[in-house]
Parts: structure tokens; sequence; C-alpha cells
């Protein structure tokens, strides 16, 4: 765990036991496995990340914008971080996921 910690940016001030804690919920959801090692654990991911990712975005759409993925999309284009050539890509994506 204290590994874990130690690689995480130095932003990213997290208390051990929030790591703990993250950790815990990722093994009871079989996000995470572990094995003991000495007297450590060594942590390791059970799910590819576009599994996790998928996942975590339905949770996100689900509960936060009612399962509408027209609201996310709206909440995001709202944001000043998107740039003419997020838009073009968005485009882009679209056109081909139409056609």
């Amino acid at each position: 765990m204290e590994e874990i910690c130690r690689g995480l940016p130095p932003e990213h001030d997290v208390a051990y036991s929030t790591v703990s804690t993250v950790l815990t919920r990722l093994l009871d959801r079989e996000v995470v496995n572990r094995r003991k090692e000495g007297r450590s654990y060594l942590y390791r991911a059970e799910l590819e990340e576009d599994r996790v990712r998928g996942s975590m975005v339905a949770e996100l759409l689900d509960r936060a914008f009612g399962g509408d993925p027209a609201e996310l999309v709206s909440h995001l284009l709202r944001r000043e971080e998107v740039g003419e050539a997020d838009l073009d890509r968005l485009r882009e994506m679209i056109e081909k996921r139409r056609g």
C-alpha cells in the first residue's frame, strides 16, 4: 500500500487510509485482486481498462444524468476546455457512428 501511495503524483496528496478504503472497495467489486507476499499484499487489476471505464461511465450516466447520454454530452460541451479540435473529433465520431 505504501508503494501505491508513493506512486501517486505529488499533486494527489492522498492519505494512506483513503488508498486502503479505495482498494478494499475495488476488491469487493472484484476489480482488483491481491495476494500476500511476506508482510505485504500485492495488488493486480482484474479487469481491462476499457471495461472499467465503461462501467464507470455507465454508472455516472445513470446516477448523474438519469441515463440520458445527450445530457452527459451537453454537460461536457458547456465546459470551456472543449476546443475546436475536440469538436472536430466529436463530429468525426458521430459521423462514423451514423454511417
